[in-house]
């Protein structure tokens, strides 16, 4: 399959905590080791530090697990030839089931670019609280900006909305975000099964 795709093969993992992130991250890292490739380069992305419940006193870091590279060099890294692997996402949960059902497996794109207004997206705040899925989401993203003394803009409201024929499901509305503080991991591209 490689040869059909060039070598320009992408994939992307979807974790339900930053624990389990790292594990991953290990076992990828473990397995291409093992196999001997040296074109196949795996990134991961969490924040904070994770601590190894496996091997007490040991934490990680993304920058170095990911052999220095910051969290904003991550899109221009993944979009180059030399990492094809990220940790695709089975959506589970009825809070998007007008869209995605329990279950499917969907394709994401990674960190996308421009208006997110109206998307699916795939977001990672620390407070969301999801018994599943950890600190992720699946929402309809929608934002109001404001200008600032520069020129430029903020968000100034950001809410991720649920589409679902359930109505228990609330949007979840975040003010005053700091930079970083909620990020869009994916948005979707389609529900493949």
């Amino acid at each position: 399959m490689a040869h059909q795709l060039r070598g320009r093969a992408k994939a992307m993992v979807v974790t339900g905590s930053r624990h389990q992130a790292v594990k991953y991250k290990l076992s990828f890292d473990g397995y291409i080791q093992k196999k001997g490739y040296t074109n196949i380069r795996c990134l991961v992305a969490f924040s904070g530090e994770v601590t190894d419940d496996d091997a007490p006193g040991v934490t990680y870091t993304e920058v170095q697990m990911n052999g220095g590279i910051k969290e904003i060099e991550l899109r221009d890294k993944f979009a180059s030839d030399g990492h094809q692997v990220l940790l695709v996402a089975q959506v589970v949960g009825e809070s998007m089931n007008r869209k995605i059902p329990n279950g499917a497996w969907c394709l994401w794109r990674l960190n996308p670019a421009g208006s997110r207004q109206g998307k699916v997206v795939l977001a990672q705040h620390n407070d969301i609280e999801d018994s599943e899925l950890g600190s992720y989401t699946v929402k309809v993203y929608e934002s109001e900006k404001v200008a600032t003394a520069d020129g430029s803009w903020r968000h100034s409201k950001v809410t991720l909305k649920p589409d679902s024929t359930d109505a228990k499901y609330e949007p979840l509305v975040f003010e005053g975000l700091e930079e970083g503080e909620l990020r869009i991991v994916a948005e979707l591209v389609r529900v493949v099964g």
